[in-house]
């Protein structure tokens, strides 16, 4: 089985302060790390793990199963230690658009003395910008031949409708994560959605 994810790409930053609680206006000592992250990539990387241990099970060929991450990063050193992760996972890259024009998805979070979210800025328009129609048309053969196709709401409406199109026309399932509640919108069409994400 093969699956095709079109999905979000993200590092993301997270910062925890050590003992004192976050002070407006200063630094605390504390704890920064950076994982990869992004819905698109967590399932590509889950999708890719279990494939690969079903073949291993069933002792198959590694051309019957793979995973395909449509995705995009910038060209800058986020983009660089999130495809280094992609190869020490050994997930393909052949899907993953680098933009001259677009930064890496980056979600910097602030967290409180018990892992709470104090604060949070998510930059992530550029699955929303460049992954477009188009895109979804250059990987048609992959989503007609996929066992399932799963699509984040990082997506525009117009790209999640033509990639469901391609795949409801093949056969081939889909599966929608919608992210989070303002993006979750977004399957739907927009003379039937009072929201706009």
């Amino acid at each position: 089985m093969s699956v095709v994810v079109i999905g979000g790409v993200v590092l993301d930053v997270q910062a925890h302060p050590a003992d004192a609680d976050i002070q407006r206006g200063s630094s605390v000592p504390g704890k920064v790390s950076q994982v990869p992250g992004g819905v698109g990539r967590n399932i590509a990387e889950a999708a890719h793990h279990l494939l690969n241990q079903q073949q291993q099970q069933q002792q198959q060929q590694q051309q019957q199963h793979g995973v395909l991450l449509v995705s995009v990063v910038g060209q800058d050193a986020a983009a660089d230690a999130l495809l280094a992760n992609f190869k020490q996972h050994g997930l393909s890259t052949a899907g993953i658009i680098r933009s001259a024009t677009a930064s890496t998805p980056c979600v910097v979070a602030v967290l409180d003395r018990s892992g709470e979210v104090a604060a949070c800025v998510a930059d992530v328009a550029a699955p929303a910008a460049e992954l477009t129609p188009d895109v979804v048309q250059q990987h048609l053969p992959a989503i007609q031949q996929a066992g399932l196709l799963v699509l984040d709401a990082n997506l525009q409406q117009q790209a999640l409708a033509a990639a469901a199109q391609a795949a409801a026309a093949a056969g081939v399932p889909v599966l929608f994560e919608p992210v989070s509640v303002p993006k979750s919108v977004r399957c739907v069409p927009p003379q039937l959605c009072c929201h706009k994400a």
